[in-house]
This record gives structure tokens, sequence and C-alpha cells, in this order.
């Protein structure tokens, strides 16, 4: 099917998401970046909303 169909394909590619739990890390990241900050998920959550709340204002 996925010879066919894009979507098929990219879920056929997508797969080992699923097969088991694989983990996200960011040491070489770090490693090549030290002096990056993550952004903590309540402060970017707000921005987000913050971002939303203005756009709409405009929009009016």
């Amino acid at each position: 099917m996925g010879l066919f169909n894009s979507d098929a394909r990219e879920l056929i590619e997508l797969s080992y998401e699923y097969d088991k739990p694989y983990h996200i890390d960011d040491k070489k990241f770090i490693d090549e970046f030290p002096n990056f900050n993550h952004t903590p998920y309540e402060s970017g959550i707000q921005s987000t909303l913050d971002w939303f709340k203005m756009r709409s204002t405009h929009e009016q």
C-alpha cells in the first residue's frame, strides 16, 4: 500500500515509534550548545496564550 499512497508510506516509516518505547535525549545538543536554556512548559504555554490573545484582539 505504501508504494501508491504517501500517507500509508509515512505510517510505515514511523511505525517504529509504536513498536516499543523510545527515549529522546538532548545530550548531544547540550554538548554542542552548552549555553542553551530550555523554556519551561509554563512559560511557553503562557507566551503562546498571550500571542493568541493579542492576535484575536487585533483581528476584531
